[in-house]
């Protein structure tokens, strides 16, 4: 057992190690299969912290790719290469990424100075780059150099027009770094503004690498401060700074201390955590968070408060990874690299290094291809594509500065991308909806910034999918727009906002507070559908001014967000959804986005792009999902492909151990394992198949399959379940009966467990109350029972016998008063009996359970056998008992373990009280096996009893009656009585022959020996040329095993014989012979027959012949295959051969009579050619 065991547990190590290889193989490939890319950034030195935001964003990407298996199976390798913002520092970096000859592309560089110079190399080696941030127009004079957001050209124009049109300043001062970036910004900004009216007042530049920066800084801000001293104008002038992060916290300290007064509006460098944390070293900006930067305006990529739902996913994924929220510039570096990966996905690279160059090209050439929105990628910040010069043509935001974060100005510049979408344009300038900036007109959109505080949600009804929400919702705005009149889209019955409950006006801003209380529908945001989880929440959308004049932004100063603790959190503090609806709060997210709305043919809304409205959407989505144990997170999105082969691989493996492995401890442990990963299989299968068919179907078809898998969940486990029957209840009974349980029990307990899980699937999948079903089914099953309550009896009786065993097939029994019988079949209704006259008796179960029952075969196959034997009361007890223990003794089917015995009973009764009693009562006692043969075994005792009183002169007598008995001649009492040796001799069929003419002779000559028990009479493979006769007692044959151990052949007693074949071939003693009881023998040697053996070839033949059947006889009780093997014939022969030469008369016509010489004569005295082994 415990050689299997080791055996079992090393084949399942062995399917471990190759599962454990073949894994770790396909991860090394993986890893060699890799496609590379660098990264170039500020990654120490003043910059560090924009370099970090890039990587962080870069490095979210990619995680999530190679997790979901990379690009075409090819993990993406990202090599990070630090550039401190130094354009020399940026050259080497350049020439190391091409020396190294691995990046298939590039992201980078931070500062337009970096680009501008390592793009040299880039275009030399053939290497396309993208940066996230550098924004000096000349960086993309290179073909092989892309840029991620908008230039400085239009930045700067963008400044001077929202300055001069939106803020309404009529100069402004410059304050420039010497830097490209820097410089041309101011410019640019210069430029614009001289062609706008707006005069420039000031202008001053510093260099970034002076030695005396510091104080360069603090002269200019004098000088600043003088002329503003000098100027009257000055209180209608804006600041452009146009400088990087850490002289802006110089100029920007400098101008505050100093009470400078006037507005200051920067580019998107500034629009950075590096700056606007940069103030929390001063003591000013601790005491009051936004000291310094309030009230700045700064142009950005993107804000967050007026993003798509995809980046409040990318800031939630952000937040979650690195415990801190994003900026524009980490969400750039997340799509920069989506574009790099879907470049190199969608470019048909064959990712080798010989391949390396034209890989490269490829890549280029996919990335020139984006030229329109309709083949952009899609990412967190708006649509990726490129115009002719390489730039992304992606909308300006200008965003405020409050409390140390930025957040979208009240007022947003957009182009307008199709003049003829506006029917009227002299009216929209008139109404100031759209401005003319910059040669182009662009629309006025206000924002208003919107919050909402959810106070209760209530009443969820999922199968509805409806649900009551009570909340308040505000609005901040400047103008009069009426942002209050809305259209909320998932309410159930029309929601109008009325009367605020709060109204306030301060400082031209506008705040409006309602109460909303109402009905509202679940899952109404698009794609949205999660794994057995909904969306609550609400939106809403203006009911007249599209989006190019109103954007509703996420108010995240009014709700809090910028604090530590999560929306999420905040919600689940403030408990607004019922403890009662066993529902639980797992995310909340604000976002806007777009809805779109046809026309309906207005003419105010016609225009080539089809008359499609766009509005801004307001967003709150609340995932609930259910408050209770589930298994389905338990196993990672990224391993799941593999999770899912590996089992199914494993259940199949175990299938087929369990068909060919017949242990059945083993078996009970393949069932654990099974069961077990055939879960895993159902669980990976569904989490797989929804992954793969979320993006691709609608949430209808996605709720059935959830459903059908919650199906199998009850069936799955109902199917092992009914495996487990079959493992520990079905088997163990079968070979326990030995007989084969009937299908019917089968199926009904089958059945059962599945009508269970149809019950479960009912109550818990299709949420129908049971109520009346188990009503129905009880009464069925009343009416039933009451049909088949006896049947039912003798089933449950049934298996009370087979669980308890009081029988089992093959026992012989005595069940009641029914005849004995063996047990043929135990049926879920009958035991079946074969009684001794080959009947069959059936039993029902119920009767068999409920009475006596003598089971002859348990615990084992042995029984006790009592003999009573009747003898002449003259004789002496101890004498008869010996006789009769003889008797027993020298039946082989009698077991030796327990001995048999013998007991003296006494004196029976006597007929009448005046009579004498008539004989001793004898009992004797013995042990046999296989209570079938017991008639068997009774006429061999019987038989043996009575030849051996029969050798000692004593017969049994019987009771008298009527009849008299009388001796003619008196008894005469003798010690002992033995046998004429003539007599014995008569009756052993070897003697037959030549009784007539040795019964004098050999009886005269025979040697009486009397021995007691436990004596040894031969050895085995001793020399013997003598034959014993048992004239009393009893003889055990033995012989030594494989092992060296004596076992017992055979027993013989009174009128048997052994030695034989030494008495008549020489052949040494074949068997150990020892004495069982005090035993008498008559031995004959070979001098004694040599007088009738030689030249009798007759005899020589008879002998032979009794021989050859003894020899067959004694081999086969060693092997039972021997008769199959040996020519009996040449045995014979053989045989014959050797008596003849045993007895061969020397030349003086002497018999030898000494042992022969030749030892091995007697050891091997047939030849191999006797046994046919074929």
């Amino acid at each position: 057992m415990i050689k299997s065991t080791i055996k079992y547990l090393l084949i399942i190590a062995t399917i471990c190690l190759v599962i454990f290889i073949w894994y770790d193989y396909n991860k090394f490939i993986s890893k060699q299969e890799s496609v590379h890319i660098a990264m170039v950034g500020p990654i120490s030195g003043s910059g560090a912290i924009k370099g970090r935001s890039v990587l962080k964003g870069i490095n979210l990407y990619l995680d999530a790719l190679n997790q979901n298996g990379g690009i075409d199976g090819k993990q993406v390798r990202l090599t990070v290469f630090d550039d401190q913002n130094d354009k020399d520092q940026a050259f080497e970096q350049a020439k190391e990424i091409a020396k190294q000859n691995k990046a298939i592309a590039i992201i980078g560089h931070w500062y337009s100075s970096c680009s501008i110079k390592a793009g040299t190399i880039y275009k030399k080696h053939g290497i396309p780059a993208i940066t996230p941030g550098a924004t000096n127009i000349k960086v993309t004079d290179s073909e092989w150099y892309f840029r991620a957001l908008f230039n400085d050209r239009s930045q700067g124009r963008f400044l001077a027009n929202y300055a001069n049109k939106v803020l309404g300043h009529k100069s402004a001062a410059i304050i420039h770094e010497d830097l490209a970036y820097g410089s041309y910004l101011a410019d640019i900004f210069e430029q614009t503004a001289k062609e706008i009216g707006m005069r420039i007042i000031f202008k001053e530049e510093f260099q970034i690498k002076s030695d005396n920066l510091d104080q360069s800084l603090n002269d200019i801000v004098k000088r600043l401060g003088r002329r503003k001293k000098q100027r009257k104008s000055w209180q209608n002038s804006i600041i452009f700074m146009s400088t990087h992060a850490t002289e802006g916290i110089e100029l920007v300290k400098l101008m505050r201390d100093s009470k400078f007064e006037n507005p200051i509006i920067v580019p998107d460098s500034l629009a950075s955590k590096q700056f606007s944390q940069g103030f929390n070293k001063f003591p000013e900006e601790k005491a009051s968070p936004g000291f310094y930067t309030d009230g700045i305006y700064a142009t950005s990529p993107l804000i967050f408060d007026t993003a798509n739902e995809k980046a409040q996913l990318f800031k939630n994924e952000f937040e979650n990874k690195y415990h801190e929220e994003p900026d524009w510039i980490s969400a750039f570096g997340y799509d920069t690299a989506m574009i790099v990966c879907e470049a190199i996905r969608n470019a048909g690279i064959i990712g080798r290094p010989e391949t390396l160059n034209d890989d490269r090209t490829k890549v280029r050439d996919y990335l020139a291809s984006l030229t329109n929105p309709n083949e952009a990628i899609v990412g967190v910040t708006g649509f990726n594509y490129f115009d002719t010069k390489g730039d992304c043509p992606k909308p300006i935001s200008i965003g405020v500065y409050k409390f140390q974060n930025s957040i979208s100005a009240l007022t947003q510049l957009k182009a307008v991308p199709n003049i003829n979408e506006i029917s009227n344009i002299d009216a929209a300038l008139q109404s100031g909806r759209v401005l003319h900036v910059d040669n182009k007109y662009m629309y006025k959109t206000n924002v208003v910034y919107t919050g909402i505080e959810v106070l209760e949600l209530s009443e969820l009804d999922m199968h509805k999918l409806t649900f009551n929400m009570d909340f308040f919702i505000w609005f901040r705005f400047k103008g009069d727009i009426s942002p209050e009149n809305v259209i909320i889209s998932n309410a159930i019955t029309p929601i109008q906002l009325k009367k605020p409950v709060s109204e306030k006006l301060i400082d031209g801003i506008n705040y409006r507070a309602y109460r909303v209380t109402g009905k509202f529908k679940a899952d109404f945001l698009p794609g949205s559908y999660a794994f057995r989880q909904h969306v609550i929440g609400v939106t809403f959308r203006h009911r007249e001014l599209t989006r190019n004049n109103l954007i509703y932004v996420i108010d995240v100063l009014g709700m809090g967000l910028t604090q530590s603790e999560s929306l999420t959190s905040k919600i689940k503090r403030a408990k607004v959804l019922q403890a009662n609806l066993n529902w639980g709060i797992s995310n909340v997210w604000f976002f806007q986005d777009i809805e779109n709305k046809t026309a309906l043919g207005s003419p105010e809304y016609l225009d080539p792009s089809g008359g499609t409205l766009k509005y801004s959407r307001f967003n709150l989505g609340i995932r609930i999902e259910k408050s209770e144990f589930t298994l389905r997170g338990i196993i990672p999105r990224t391993m799941v492909y593999e999770i899912l082969f590996i089992s199914s691989f494993l259940i199949v493996v175990f299938a087929l151990m369990n068909k060919y492995i017949s242990s059945n401890r083993f078996k009970t442990y393949i069932w654990f394992v099974y069961a077990f990963f055939a879960l895993i299989v159902v669980l990976s299968s569904e989490i797989a198949l929804f992954d793969w068919l979320v993006d691709k179907t609608s949430s209808h078809n996605l709720r059935l399959i959830i459903m059908i898998f919650d199906v199998l969940w009850w069936i799955i486990p109902a199917y092992l379940l009914n495996l487990a029957a079959e493992r520990f209840i079905w088997t163990p009974l079968e070979e326990r009966s030995g007989r084969s349980i009937p299908k019917n029990a089968r199926r009904f307990v089958a059945a059962v467990i599945y009508i269970l899980a149809l019950f479960g699937i009912v109550a818990f999948v299709l949420n129908q109350k049971l109520t009346s079903l188990l009503a129905t089914s009880g009464m069925f099953a009343m009416i039933v029972g009451l049909a088949i309550q006896v049947n039912i009896s003798n089933i449950f009786a049934g298996i009370a016998i087979n669980l308890d065993r009081p029988f089992r097939t093959g026992d012989w029994v005595i069940i009641g008063k029914f005849e004995e019988g063996v047990v043929t079949d135990i049926t879920w209704r009958a035991t079946r009996l074969r009684t001794r006259n080959g009947c069959i008796l059936s039993i029902p179960n119920s009767e068999a359970s409920e009475t006596a029952i003598h089971n002859f075969s348990y615990p084992d196959d042995t029984y006790w056998q009592y003999f009573t034997v009747y003898v002449d009361p003259r004789h002496p007890p101890a004498r008869v008992k010996k006789i009769l223990l003889d008797a027993a003794l020298s039946v082989n089917a009698v077991l030796r373990d327990p001995h048999p015995t013998t007991r003296y009973l006494g004196l029976n009764e006597a007929m009448t009280s005046l009579s004498k009693p008539w004989a001793a009562n004898y009992l004797i006692s013995v042990c046999v096996r296989d209570y079938g043969k017991k008639f068997v075994h009774n006429e061999c005792v019987w038989e043996r009893v009575y030849e051996h009183l029969n050798n000692q002169g004593i017969e049994p007598i019987l009771e008298r009656k009527d009849i008299q008995v009388f001796q003619k001649t008196p008894f005469t009492h003798t010690e002992e009585f033995l046998q004429d040796p003539a007599d014995m001799l008569s009756k052993l069929d070897i003697f037959q022959p030549i009784i007539f003419e040795a019964r004098s002779y050999i009886s005269q000559r025979i040697k009486t020996t009397e021995l007691k028990a436990g004596e040894t009479i031969t050895k085995e493979g001793s020399p013997l040329v003598s034959l014993f006769v048992v004239v009393e007692g009893v003889i055990g044959l033995w012989c030594d095993n494989e092992d060296g151990e004596l076992i017992e052949l055979d027993r013989i007693g009174v009128g048997n014989y052994f030695g034989e074949m030494s008495l008549f071939t020489g052949e040494y003693a074949y068997f150990t012979s020892i004495t069982a009881s005090v035993s008498k023998l008559y031995e004959i040697n070979k001098m004694d027959m040599a007088p009738f053996i030689v030249d009798r070839p007759d005899y020589w033949e008879y002998i032979a012949k009794i021989l050859t059947d003894r020899y067959i006889l004694r081999e086969s009780k060693k092997d039972k295959h021997f008769e199959d093997k040996v020519d009996k014939d040449i045995l014979q022969e053989e045989i014959q051969v050797s008596i003849q030469q045993f007895y061969q008369a020397n030349e003086n016509g002497t018999i030898q009579a000494d042992i022969p010489e030749d030892e091995e004569k007697g050891k091997d005295l047939f030849d191999d050619d006797v046994m046919d082994l074929d």
